[in-house]
């Protein structure tokens, strides 16, 4: 504001000085142009203008000092000296000569003497109804104010309060707007990542690039645990607090989302985590109904897993977990086929989705925890396995059939149990064990559940050799006591089992076949010839044990033929496929 000559009581002036405060942008910027206003109203060599901080007054501006000591140590604390007086009382106080004044501070006095101040009048600054600071107009000579003087820098002191209270109005609603805008950026920001999270997640293994978008823009270390806490992936090495969003689906805990961040996420953020926890819910469901799918991921890893096609354990497990599948916990393999119908040779029937599905909900039913596939003709479970031993878990599963069964409608299940799984490597032999349990369990008449434990010799020699090889061998060397069985109603098959049981001793075996010795003989003498061989032989003799013992490992599944035609053999390789009308085999009771 540039001065003019004129009386002090000049209106004018007193206007453009109004004026010229009022066109202040920022609170600050009023009180320096009240300092520098008040100066030229009153014509003063010195003024300045201090504010209140807590318990002392500091100053705000200044203008005309020529210690540059002063603006530098003047302090004085509220209630004391003339500015703490005028700020205690909120009333105009006039200092007619420091020197001789009582009210001065002691430390204030020092420095007011070495500044050489002689008078002032000092007002107060009002804002919001209270009293924040003060305006001095000081002169370095004795000068006796006028009441007039005392009431113009009262009235502009009032007007400055005035000034005051409105650029804090306006910067404050200014912090507003700019607050309002700041939070409407970053909710932009927050829509944005949700937007990036749901893409990255809509591809086949975006997981972890999904938590590495959170993980960078909240800058945080964000992690995905399953339901039995296990961590399934990790971005970001930043510590702190943990904040857990739940992942459920249907009443079920898929797992958590979790973020370690100091500080915790504010309210936005949490809301974003919540709609990202969701995203990554519809990824899990995915990810674990693409078990059914047959060139789903879900698949491919049973897939690897069942046939031993293993990389790092750590991330199976992580990689299973992501999938629904708790590795953490003892599992065994279960396959379950249907029993061919009738008679006849014909291929058992496919389980369909929704008999797998069936199988599912009634094996969950019992706490089995099923992880449910399809393979083949058949319905592959990895079943939870909290008992001891084979036994307790075979109970189990005959339940699970039976129950099945009666909700389809009465459909004759079979199946077989591999070994309890304690470690990733034991679910490849676990399949290969039920996939044969069940061929034996599927030709038997009862049907119902045989386990890796029951297949004895069979599965001994089934782990080094094809099983559609061994089939092939017993029915190529018994092929004319099966057929001649079959036609005339003997029983040369029983007879060659019982005789080789008994270690070739006549009486033992003709006692456990209920016949006389010479029927025996005459028996035996057949089967040499039908066979063309001589049961003498060591080396034909062993090849017969074996194929007997083979045809009662497999329950008779090696049945005789219709008629002289050749057999149908399985497709080798596929230990789950075929199977024909069941005979039994005579024990040695």
């Amino acid at each position: 504001m540039a001065g003019r000559s004129g009386s002090h009581g000049d209106t004018r002036l007193f206007a453009e000085a109004c004026l010229w405060v009022q066109e202040a942008e920022t609170p600050a910027e009023v009180l320096r142009r009240a300092n520098e206003a008040a100066r030229l109203l009153l014509g003063t060599s010195c003024s300045y203008l201090a504010v209140r901080e807590g318990a002392v007054l500091r100053l705000a501006a200044h203008s005309g000092f020529r210690n540059p000591e002063t603006a530098r140590r003047w302090l004085l604390p509220v209630g004391q000296g003339i500015g703490g007086r005028v700020v205690e009382r909120g009333e105009t106080l006039v200092v007619r000569d420091y020197r001789h004044d009582p009210r001065r501070e002691r430390f204030s006095k020092s420095l007011i003497d070495a500044e050489g101040l002689r008078c002032s009048i000092a007002a107060p600054i009002r804002s919001g109804g209270e009293v924040v600071g003060v305006l001095y107009a000081a002169e370095h000579r004795l000068r006796r104010f006028s009441a007039a003087e005392v009431e113009l820098h009262t009235l502009f002191a009032r007007f400055v309060s005035a000034a005051l209270t409105a650029a804090e109005a306006r910067q404050a609603l200014h912090r507003r707007l700019t607050g309002c805008e700041e939070v409407e950026r970053r909710r932009a920001e927050l829509r944005r990542l949700e937007t990036e999270v749901a893409a990255l997640l809509a591809r086949e293994s975006g997981l972890e690039a999904a938590l590495g978008v959170v993980a960078g823009r909240l800058a945080a270390t964000t992690f995905v645990r399953d339901r039995a806490g296990r961590t399934i992936a990790r971005v970001g090495e930043s510590e702190g607090e943990e904040t857990l969003f739940p992942l459920d689906a249907g009443g079920r805990r898929l797992g958590l989302l979790g973020v370690a961040r100091t500080p915790a996420p504010d309210e936005d953020e949490r809301a974003c985590l919540e709609r990202v926890a969701h995203l990554v819910t519809v990824w899990l469901l995915r990810s674990q109904d693409l078990l059914h799918g047959e060139q789903g991921p879900g698949s491919r890893f049973l897939d690897d897993l069942l046939h031993g096609r293993l990389g790092d354990e750590d991330a199976v497990v992580r990689q299973a977990a992501m999938l629904g599948i708790d590795l953490g916990v003892a599992r065994a393999v279960l396959r379950v086929g249907l029993c061919p119908t009738g008679r006849t040779r014909s291929e058992p029937p496919f389980v369909t989705r929704e008999a797998a599905e069936v199988l599912r909900q009634v094996a969950d039913r019992r706490g089995l925890e099923p992880v449910v596939d399809l393979r083949g003709r058949d319905a592959v479970l990895l079943i939870r396995a909290e008992v001891a031993d084979t036994a307790g878990l075979r109970a189990l599963t005959s339940g699970v059939l039976r129950d099945a069964g009666a909700r389809l409608g009465g459909a004759r299940l079979a199946a077989g149990l591999g070994r309890i799984c304690r470690r990733l490597g034991d679910y490849a032999e676990s399949h290969r064990e039920a996939a044969l349990a069940l061929d034996v369990a599927r030709a038997s008449p009862e049907g119902g559940v045989r386990t890796h434990e029951e297949l004895g010799f069979y599965g001994l020699v089934a782990r080094a050799v094809d099983p559609g090889m061994l089939d092939a061998l017993a029915e190529r060397t018994l092929r004319p006591l099966l057929q001649a069985d079959v036609r005339h109603h003997t029983r040369y098959v029983p007879t060659l089992a019982a005789y080789l049981r008994a270690n070739r001793r006549l009486k033992p075996a003709a006692a456990a076949l209920h016949v006389h010795v010479n029927t025996l003989r005459y028996r035996l003498a057949r089967i040499e010839r039908l066979l063309g061989t001589d049961l003498e032989d060591v080396d034909g003799r062993f090849l017969l044990e074996l194929a007997v013992r083979l045809l009662e490992a497999r329950g008779g599944a090696i049945g005789p033929p219709a008629d002289p035609s050749p057999l149908p053999r399985r497709e080798a390789g596929s230990p789950g496929a075929g199977g024909g009308a069941p005979v039994q085999v005579a024990s040695s009771s």
